[in-house]
């Protein structure tokens, strides 16, 4: 997959890949939904404790409930590492305008 500087995919931590299986027995999470966040996301923050990090995040329903999907990312490794992600049905806490 892309990824948003040009690479051509991402690597995935072992926290990532640990948390992802959870997610994914427990909501049903679609992996292309945090692919995508990681890839395109709608909104770029930079991570506060870690200026090698930056948090990707999009908006998204899942059974008719609202989430936003977080995705960690380190852009200074190639390829790009997803350090972790997580989804939240907190929106308004962590969507800046």
């Amino acid at each position: 997959m892309e990824g948003v500087s040009g690479q051509e995919a991402f690597y995935f931590t072992a926290h990532f890949k640990e948390r992802l299986e959870k997610r994914l027995k427990e909501l049903g999470a679609p992996l292309h939904l945090i692919l995508e966040t990681a890839a395109h996301p709608e909104q770029v923050l930079k991570d506060e404790t870690d200026s090698d990090l930056v948090i990707h995040q999009s908006r998204f329903e899942l059974d008719g409930k609202r989430y936003l999907c977080r995705v960690v990312v380190n852009f200074t490794t190639t390829p790009a590492t997803l350090v972790s992600f997580y989804l939240t049905s907190k929106t308004d806490k962590y969507w800046k305008l």
